[in-house]
């Protein structure tokens, strides 16, 4: 009886840890910081496969801007398809949004995929949705 109770007492502990917010929630610059960290890789291929204007992605990357350029919405596909967080039609793989990109979540992921779901370009696409992510945690 002592360790069933035991057992009913941790798992209570447990559960209200978890739901318990963070005492230091996640800034826009934390955001920025672990973009930045994710993408790192693959910058270079992206630049070189897509012809973007290096100053364009600078600004990306420490700003969070989002030039109106045919090229820099290119490199966000090319980035986003690096991450493998995008399917073939442009959408996003909602499980892996959710585990690898900062402060996403499902609210967010729903909210970004409407705005963006009905432009057939898929660069136009990504762009859109990266738009609205970063208006959704603030960089905007």
């Amino acid at each position: 009886m002592k360790y069933l109770l035991l057992t009913c007492f941790l798992l209570a502990v447990a559960d209200a840890q978890l739901t318990v917010p963070p005492s230091n929630p996640i800034t826009s610059s934390d955001v920025l910081r672990l973009y930045n960290i994710m993408v790192a890789p693959f910058i270079s291929q992206c630049i070189c496969a897509t012809g973007v204007n290096p100053v364009f992605v600078d600004r990306f990357l420490t700003k969070f801007e989002f030039p109106n350029d045919a090229c820099f919405k290119c490199f966000l596909k090319c980035l986003a398809t690096s991450l493998s967080i995008t399917h073939p039609d442009g959408s996003m793989y909602v499980e892996t949004v959710l585990k690898i990109i900062p402060s996403a979540n499902a609210t967010m992921n729903t909210q970004c995929d409407n705005q963006s779901k009905d432009n057939l370009d898929l660069c136009e696409r990504i762009w859109l949705y990266g738009q609205c992510y970063a208006s959704f945690v603030g960089l905007a």
